[in-house]
């Protein structure tokens, strides 16, 4: 009698651990699967024709400084530079609150983001010092460092 309660409650409390750990999966599967369609999302507005010529022409300016982009490319690189900067920007926000894993972004868009940050880093920083506005750029700067750490560990016998 004794040997089938004890027998009983083992089994009962397998099942328990074995629903558990069912649930623990099935939540991280949950968690991968938000993250692979969020990422998606993001893929899907940086092939936008709109997008990607607005990039193009972003990575195409030649400047040395704040002054001398505004100077060449006025208010409209300005806009362009922004749509580039905020789009990353907000990369970077998904990314330092992990909702998007760093390794996907690296994977379709190290190179990029790496040329894009190098490019626009003179702007930032003198747009930081002028409007004494230090955050200024500063998930992109973030999504940049992180990006950068897992590709030169990737390939460490490149430079992009």
């Amino acid at each position: 009698m004794i040997e089938l309660s004890v027998i009983r409650d083992l089994v009962t409390i397998a099942g328990v651990v074995i629903a558990l750990g069912y649930y623990i999966i099935n939540i991280r599967n949950q968690k991968e699967t938000r993250q692979a369609q969020l990422f998606m999302q993001i893929y899907s507005r940086w092939q936008d024709d709109s997008f990607v010529a607005k990039h193009d022409q972003f990575l195409s300016y030649e400047f040395k400084d704040l002054d001398d982009f505004l100077e060449k490319y006025g208010s409209e690189g300005l806009n362009v530079g922004r749509v580039i900067g905020r789009y990353y920007e907000g990369i970077g926000v998904l990314v330092k609150r992990g909702l998007v894993d760093i390794s996907l972004v690296d994977d379709l868009m190290s190179g990029t983001i790496i040329r894009v940050w190098e490019q626009m880093e003179p702007i930032m920083r003198d747009w930081r010092i002028r409007d004494n506005f230090p955050q200024y750029g500063e998930f992109i700067e973030y999504l940049y460092h992180q990006v950068k750490t897992v590709f030169n560990k990737q390939h460490p016998d490149i430079t992009p």
